[in-house]
């Protein structure tokens, strides 16, 4: 049999021990602005790694010196987006350019009072491409200092000097280099260099 309970057991509890513990919210609140923080430097670390895939290319293109910048007169706007999503979690969503008319606009034409559209103006960069194999320049390849004889020289033509499907990486087993050496050396190119073959 089950032993009864107390009075004091069986009366019923008063409407403020009732109430939720206004502290007890402390934690949760904080833990939600943590993880909220922490989701903002996730989204945006992987958007900064996106845009980094999308100018790799033209990085290292930069650093061989197959690409070349200009800045023109112009100007433009780089907008970010940003917004919640359906948790409450903010984040990028969308980076653009808006064009300009002029340098003296302002770009604060396409923020929004809410502060959920960041706009800053920047000029227009042309980028300028030269031909390379990936590591050295075409015109440093074809135009080496004091060569006398090249594709305009009577008697030869681009066939003579260009080997197609070859690259810079892969010239130590590259057969149109031993091909292009062995002339280079038997006198294919300038009779008075010649070296006997042994």
């Amino acid at each position: 049999a089950q032993e009864p309970k107390s009075p004091r057991a069986q009366e019923p509890k008063s409407p403020r021990a009732q109430e939720p513990k206004w502290w007890g919210s402390i934690p949760i609140n904080f833990l939600r602005r943590k993880k909220a923080k922490l989701l903002y430097r996730q989204s945006s670390a992987f958007r900064k790694g996106a845009m980094w895939y999308e100018t790799a290319n033209n990085e290292y293109k930069t650093l061989i010196g197959a690409t070349t910048y200009s800045v023109s007169d112009n100007c433009e706007c780089e907008c970010e987006d940003s917004d919640y999503d359906d948790q409450g979690n903010p984040g990028v969503t969308a980076v653009y350019t808006e064009p300009l008319a002029s340098c003296d606009e302002s770009c604060n034409q396409f923020e929004d009072p809410y502060g959920h559209t960041l706009c800053k103006k920047r000029a227009i960069i042309i980028p300028l491409e030269k031909q390379s194999d990936g590591v050295v320049l075409a015109e440093s390849a074809a135009n080496m200092a004091g060569a006398t004889v090249n594709e305009n020289s009577p008697g030869f033509t681009k066939d003579d000097f260009v080997m197609y499907g070859s690259i810079h990486m892969q010239m130590r087993n590259d057969k149109n280099l031993e091909e292009k050496l062995k002339k280079l050396y038997t006198g294919y190119y300038d009779y008075k260099f010649y070296l006997d073959l042994k």
